[in-house]
């Protein structure tokens, strides 16, 4: 491909992201379940069929459906479209029209396409919050296997999940080690949704659900903390701030586990797509896709002492979205053995 066709196709790439997001909120995932005619499927979905035919084309470009004479059919890809179904994914194209104002601000654009932060926008539209926790936990699927090969969880007595959101993390943690106690933290609107799920599962006698906001304080009798897939969305200032609120509650002998994702080198097979989210990020949240370095930076900016980091492999499996990053961190005024 030339360099001209190559740059053309590459800003077509915003009409493709737009069609799997509008299949995604058409839920086309669930209409499309076995083959249909394509005039039917339109109907169904309340679109104009000529127009729906070139949509639907797209999708097939790119193997989302397969079309065959006038019959649509689901392809393996299909069903993951509901992992898009989250306002960060669905909600930002508005806010990215913006972009432009967060380059030149270093602030995010969210705010004033909506008129509030991403959070606030969640809290005060629960329908968009019980998205942004299903996508949570379905993402999770993903990463998890390789979060577990990394780091040995079973040496601890008591695991407080913070901003736990929903609970699949602790509750995964909880079956693989039925000797241990959890603790699982969010804000109160969550924890209350999340008890709900967590209503005959075989864990739930060992859980403990606190509500709170971790800006001000957290639960103080764990041996190990995780913060997983959180700080990410903050802002250093605010991530350093959350981490001194750790600092301040958890016990002497306590270890903080900060696990997340980071952009890697260069080199590394996923790159692209974690430089494109660092810089969506910035738009929506007003934070950032950190290196290791920056990472590591983070903490040593806190009252935390980081005393190992661990980074998974460049090809690993399952493939995460992005390359995952392990803090290990205690108290600085603990000495380390």
């Amino acid at each position: 491909m030339n360099d001209h066709n190559h740059i053309y196709e590459m800003a077509l790439g915003n009409i493709l992201s737009k069609v799997l997001t509008i299949a995604a909120k058409l839920n086309l995932d669930t209409h499309l379940l076995d083959v249909k005619d394509i005039n039917t499927l339109a109907q169904e979905l309340e679109c104009h069929p000529i127009a729906f035919k070139k949509f639907i084309c797209v999708l097939e470009a790119y193997g989302l459906v397969q079309i065959n004479d006038n019959l649509v059919s689901p392809t393996k890809l299909t069903p993951t479209l509901i992992q898009l179904k989250t306002p960060h994914m669905i909600d930002a194209y508005r806010a990215i029209d913006e972009l432009e104002s967060s380059l030149q601000t270093n602030k995010s654009c969210w705010n004033k396409v909506y008129g509030q932060d991403f959070f606030p926008y969640l809290n005060e539209h629960p329908e968009k919050l019980q998205q942004f926790s299903d996508w949570c936990d379905l993402s999770a699927t993903n990463w998890l296997p390789v979060l577990f090969s990394m780091y040995d969880f079973a040496k601890f007595n008591t695991i407080a999940d913070i901003a736990g959101g929903t609970g699949y993390l602790i509750d995964q943690l909880l079956k693989m080690n039925p000797n241990q106690q959890g603790i699982l933290f969010d804000q109160p609107a969550v924890i209350e949704h999340a008890k709900t799920k967590f209503v005959g599962n075989i864990v739930s006698s060992r859980l403990k659900f606190i509500g709170g906001d971790f800006f001000k304080t957290i639960p103080s009798s764990a041996d190990c903390y995780v913060i997983c897939r959180t700080l990410l969305n903050w802002s250093d200032a605010d991530a350093i701030k959350i981490l001194n609120q750790c600092y301040l509650h958890m016990p002497d002998n306590a270890t903080l586990l900060i696990v997340d994702f980071f952009v890697p080198a260069r080199h590394h097979p996923h790159y692209k797509r974690t430089v494109l989210n660092d810089l969506n990020l910035l738009a929506l949240l007003n934070s950032s896709n950190r290196t290791r370095e920056e990472w590591e930076s983070l903490v040593s900016q806190s009252q935390l002492q980081l005393i190992r980091t661990n980074v998974s492999d460049d090809n690993c499996i399952p493939e995460p979205i992005a390359p995952i990053i392990i803090l290990e961190c205690i108290k600085s005024n603990v000495s380390c053995t």
